[in-house]
């Protein structure tokens, strides 16, 4: 699932989801990759929950139907994923904003943290229908789309 244009996007794509006879059946383990002007960062380890992403789909389906609001999508583990789809104006026009963040080793430094925030418009908010479609797949789909 892409969300933007060739210069400014966030990807979703589904890693893996948790198995219903476990504990966090139906969470949701996603790819997240990120291009905003001229720098890029991915992640392969956002965590959603089942029920994050259900709150997030009738969110998005508010959204495509009024085109005034937002839907937004955050990960478990604070701040590594932040996901907003929001109206700009009263005309319907949408943006995308957020973050996706990590961890990561730096050489005898130990641990820091390293994040993309992004903020962009939407050339297309006619695309909000087939945005709501692919991440309901998403959910349904205990396959993943890599």
């Amino acid at each position: 699932m892409l969300v933007g244009d060739n210069d400014n996007f966030v990807e979703v794509l589904l890693v893996e989801a948790t198995p219903q006879a476990l504990p966090g059946a139906g969470d949701l383990r996603l790819r997240v990759r990120v291009t905003f002007s001229t720098f890029h960062a991915e992640y392969d380890r956002v965590w959603v929950t089942a029920s994050d992403f259900q709150a997030f789909l009738s969110e998005l389906k508010a959204l495509e139907e009024r085109r005034q609001g937002s839907a937004t999508l955050a990960s478990m583990s604070p701040n590594e994923l932040i996901l907003q789809v929001h109206s700009t104006d009263r005309a319907g026009h949408m943006a995308v904003t957020g973050q996706l963040g990590r961890w990561c080793y730096a050489r005898g430094n130990g641990m820091l943290w390293c994040q993309l925030p992004f903020d962009f418009a939407l050339s297309c908010p006619s695309q909000l229908p087939q945005f709501l479609a692919e991440f309901r797949a998403m959910a349904a789909s205990p396959e993943p789309r890599l």
